[in-house]
């Protein structure tokens, strides 16, 4: 915008400059009339004053023989007037050559006028455009701002609420820690409550002889707390016990996987009718151990749900 303003002020000041220049050369122009006029009245002056020498001439003609003086001074006196009058003709040819080139000049100057009109035209068209998009710029500019400030608005809303989002986020995430430990601390809780008791069933009749070692299952189910059956890790305190005829062997064998822990025996004896015994353990497991009973082979246990069972709970874990 500055330097279309700049650009104006010398299109006006060139302008005025052909203005200046144009009237300059109407005053030549108006001078060199007016000493053309000048020469023209001379001439008349000239003219007037040449018939006079001829009026003049023509009576020296007459009195040619007297005025020969005056004839000669005539003729000297035509002569000055021939002289003054071919002199006002070449300032009248050169006045004429002057005011030629002032109107060349003139066309010149009102040619560049026109083109500085027309440059001036077209300036101010660009001018009239230019403002034109500087007043839809600063629309859209304020129209900008305003769409800036409600994003502004609305993205300082959303951090606010990003803030309370993850504020709530950080307190579920605390309450979420907070009711995780509490699910393991009642885990641990309901792990350290281990304890199953089972009898072996049969309906009282005797189980074995069997000609290998068997492992027994306990069919009756008297207590499962903390589902004892899947071992966890600890150290567990079991004990079984058992009840048989005396008139044959008893062999009961607590085994942790494939490792012996302890036994019970019992001889055959004539005078015995009947046997009880047991036997118990603390053992370190992991989780995944297996502890069974087996009962060895050609021995026997009666099947009962009361009197042959087998126990265990966890002791420390």
């Amino acid at each position: 915008m500055r330097a279309m303003e700049i650009r104006l002020n010398e299109s006006e000041t060139r302008l005025t400059e052909s203005e200046t220049r144009l009237t300059a050369s109407e005053t030549r122009l108006t001078e060199s009339e007016i000493r053309l006029t000048e020469s023209e009245i001379r001439l008349t002056e000239s003219e007037i004053r040449l018939t006079e020498s001829e009026i003049r001439l023509t009576a020296s003609e007459t009195r040619l023989t007297e005025s020969e003086t005056r004839l000669t001074e005539s003729e000297t006196r035509l002569k000055i007037s021939e002289t003054r009058l071919t002199h006002s003709e070449a300032r009248l040819n050169e006045s004429e050559t002057r005011l030629t080139e002032s109107e060349t000049r003139l066309k010149i100057s009102e040619t560049r006028l026109t083109h500085s009109e027309t440059r001036l035209n077209e300036s101010e068209t660009r001018l009239t455009v230019s403002e034109a998009r500087l007043n839809e710029s600063e629309t859209r500019l304020t129209v900008s701002e305003i769409r800036l400030k409600i994003s502004e608005t609305r993205l300082n809303e959303s951090e606010t609420r990003l803030t309370e989002s993850e504020t709530r986020l950080t307190e579920s995430e605390t309450r979420l820690t907070e009711c995780k430990t509490q699910i393991l601390e009642l885990r641990n809780k309901e792990r350290t409550k281990v304890a199953f008791s089972a009898g072996i069933g049969g309906g009282g009749r005797g189980i074995g002889p069997f000609t290998t070692d068997i492992t027994l299952i306990y069919k009756r189910v008297i207590t499962n707390i903390g589902s004892a059956y899947s071992i966890f890790s600890g150290v567990y305190y079991f004990t079984f016990s058992y009840h048989a005829g005396g008139n044959n062997l008893v062999h009961l064998q607590l085994f942790k996987n494939n490792e012996l822990l302890v036994a019970s025996f019992d001889h055959r004896t004539s005078h015995d009718g009947a046997d009880n015994g047991g036997n118990a353990v603390f053992v370190q497991l992991q989780q995944g151990d297996q502890v069974f009973v087996r009962l060895g082979a050609n021995t026997h246990v009666w099947g009962n749900d009361a009197h042959t069972t087998f126990s265990g709970c966890l002791v420390v874990e």
